[in-house]
């Protein structure tokens, strides 16, 4: 059964392409702009899908209802579809919150089971497909036909029309909440942006063989060297690379 968030989702976005004075939408791998706590200051801020992106805009939305700014109920209920709010400042700062190429896909492949959105496969793919057959046919597709959920970093947020970021890691979780922390929330004493906690990785140790996780990374090669990332293989943790540990790392 289809979601209806998603039902709604779409029929907003196809309200938008007949009504361009409709807001933007707070969409995956689409840069939006928010007010910071500071007066007359905003920040771009760029979610992709399988780094959190739900959680955090959940939690984006309790800040700025909690500062005042209002949502219609009817778009409050699906946190896919929330309007960003017009006339703010031009932004002083970019972010964008990013993950490991190898648990982004085998993030998307368990949604993609457990809520049988096969819809979200890369074309020619069966539903009944393997992970290891549809990794073989993620990385033979050209990147703009893959679905937000399973496609490369670098091909989401602008990035290849010239948008440039402050990169939040979703494996450094303390300094990505912080961070987020320090630009939204209305005081230091508003619900903290949770870690949900995730068993993806663990899972993912036995989804991938040697030979499938060096596909992925070469794959994602771009997103690995941009994002500051090693290389993944079964059994390691994610690691970053040894010189954009300390701070976001931005480029």
């Amino acid at each position: 059964m289809a979601d209806p968030c998603n039902r709604r989702h779409r029929r907003h976005q196809w309200s938008r392409t007949l009504d361009a004075s409709l807001p933007d939408l707070m969409v995956d791998a689409r840069p939006f702009v928010l007010p910071t706590v500071q007066a007359n200051v905003s920040v771009t801020l760029c979610l992709v899908p399988k780094a959190a992106s739900t959680s955090i805009k959940l939690w984006l939305f309790g800040t700025l209802r909690a500062r005042g700014y209002a949502f219609a109920p009817d778009l409050w209920e699906c946190v896919h579809s929330q309007p960003a709010l017009r006339g703010l400042p031009e932004p002083t700062a970019s972010l964008m919150v990013v993950r490991h190429p190898a648990m982004r896909i085998a993030s998307a492949w368990f949604e993609i089971r457990a809520r049988n959105f096969a819809w979200r496969l890369p074309p020619h793919v069966a539903p009944n497909a393997s992970f290891a057959e549809t990794v073989h046919a993620l990385v033979r597709t050209t990147p703009m036909q893959i679905n937000p959920h399973l496609r490369p970093l670098l091909y989401t947020c602008g990035i290849l029309s010239g948008r440039r970021y402050r990169v939040l890691r979703y494996e450094e979780w303390p300094r990505l909440a912080a961070t987020l922390a320090g630009h939204f929330a209305p005081s230091p004493a508003a619900p903290p942006l949770a870690f949900r906690g995730s068993t993806t990785h663990e899972h993912a140790s036995r989804l991938y063989t040697p030979a499938l996780a060096q596909r992925v990374s070469t794959w994602a090669a771009a997103d690995v060297q941009l994002f500051g990332y090693l290389p993944w293989r079964p059994g390691e943790p994610v690691r970053m690379r040894p010189d954009h540990t300390a701070g976001g790392r931005a480029f």
